[in-house]
């Protein structure tokens, strides 16, 4: 404890334990509320999503999915990013592989992961595979395929409003 000398006459007001305690209390409540809306508005505008189902059944031992414009594509809406987290087939047979693609798959450049009958899932970190507004995620078969059941495509990735990507890092 501090000593103060004081002068006959003086007065002097100092703190109580109860005052300073009230205070401390105060402020450790309004940090919290603060922290509290900080925290809600970075995770404004995340959301989980499940990714559009495609399926087909290769003719001819070929088979593309998302390709068509009138056929269910993996796009996000106009304005929002996805980050995809995991990616499913289903349906391959034995040595059939299926390469994903960002937008056309008749680009190389394009590709971004292969899947197969034996490895038909991929997991994604955050930022490992994005898709931008306008962006198409499209599967291509490597080959002949020899798979006669339908084969599907599924997925999950996190929603976010596009000047917001840096969330998710």
């Amino acid at each position: 404890m501090a000593k103060t000398k004081i002068d006959i006459g003086a007065v002097v007001d100092f703190l109580t334990k109860g005052e300073l305690d009230d205070s401390l209390q105060h402020h450790i409540a309004e940090y919290a509320a603060k922290r509290e809306i900080a925290e809600q508005v970075h995770y404004e505008g995340i959301k989980y999503i499940r990714l559009p189902f495609l399926v087909g059944t290769a003719a001819s031992g070929t088979l593309a999915l998302g390709t068509n414009a009138s056929s269910p594509q993996i796009t996000p809406d106009q304005g929002y990013c996805w980050n995809i987290t995991r990616l499913f087939i289903n349906g391959l047979n034995g040595a059939d592989q299926a390469i994903i693609y960002r937008n056309d798959p008749s680009m190389p450049q394009n590709a971004l992961w292969q899947l197969t009958a034996s490895v038909p899932c991929a997991t994604f970190t955050k930022m490992g595979l994005v898709l931008n507004p306008g962006d198409v995620l499209t599967m291509k078969g490597i080959g002949s395929l020899t798979s006669t059941v339908q084969i599907s495509m599924t997925g999950e990735a996190i929603s976010v409003p596009a000047e917001m990507l840096a969330k998710l890092v």
